[in-house]
């Protein structure tokens, strides 16, 4: 069965961003903003929100974060399932490293059994609330992954030079909890995978990306991006 798709509410808990979702009943939800699915035994209120990861006690346990760690709280207690997401591609065997941590409030960590993975979710029964994030083991060979990107342009100085940054992101990111960190109209303090610097005013870049150390001239993901020469070109959205 196909969860259903909810919009969560965005509220500041303790100076915090957080999610609200008010479950009206049991069944299987999906958040549209984090990818996060919970089966519900009920109706409750379910209080969740994205939390840095302790990378140094990940990396004593042999980890390294393989998606976002949630801070998740239902006084109902009525979540019996978390569905949390992944951005592995099943066929190439990155999910057989796939863990899922449970962090406590005193920062003890623990690594537990996956009932199932799915070609987008680890699923996992729970009977308690805490932290909970899709952990990988530091030794696993590299595999492709599901990915995002995103592209920021800097507009053509007075020498119409101009710079194309793009950013590769695993799938799994919250694109808003990243924004939170970002100042995109700065240039400066983020850090591009890599970058195009154009020495002339381009209308159009056909970009492409082909999977590193893979078959010849196999391209993974290619796009039209239409560049505009001035600020009053940008469309709002």
């Amino acid at each position: 069965r196909s969860p259903e798709n909810f919009e969560p509410e965005i509220y500041d808990r303790e100076g915090k961003g957080a999610y609200r979702f008010q479950c009206p009943s049991a069944g299987l939800f999906q958040c549209s903003i984090t990818g996060l699915v919970f089966r519900m035994e009920g109706e409750g209120e379910v209080l969740y929100r994205t939390v840095p990861w302790n990378r140094r006690l990940l990396a004593k346990r042999g980890k390294r974060p393989a998606g976002p760690l949630f801070n998740i709280d239902c006084s109902q207690k009525s979540v019996c399932q978390l569905r949390l997401p992944h951005c592995e591609i099943h066929s190439e065997g990155g999910c057989d490293f796939l863990s899922v941590a449970h962090v406590t409030d005193d920062d003890t960590m623990e690594f537990l059994h996956l009932h199932e993975t799915t070609e987008t979710h680890v699923i996992l029964n729970i009977n308690g609330f805490s932290k909970y994030g899709i952990t990988k083991d530091k030794k696993a060979p590299v595999s492709p992954i599901r990915g995002l990107v995103l592209l920021f342009y800097q507009l053509p100085d007075d020498k119409n030079n101009s710079t194309l940054n793009v950013l590769l992101l695993p799938r799994n990111v919250d694109i808003d909890e990243e924004a939170e960190f970002v100042d995109y109209d700065s240039y400066t303090n983020y850090m591009p995978t890599f970058l195009l610097r154009l020495k002339t005013v381009v209308e159009e870049v056909n970009l492409l990306l082909e999977e590193h150390d893979g078959p010849e001239n196999e391209c993974v993901w290619n796009r039209l991006v239409s560049l505009p020469a001035s600020p009053t070109e940008v469309k709002s959205t």
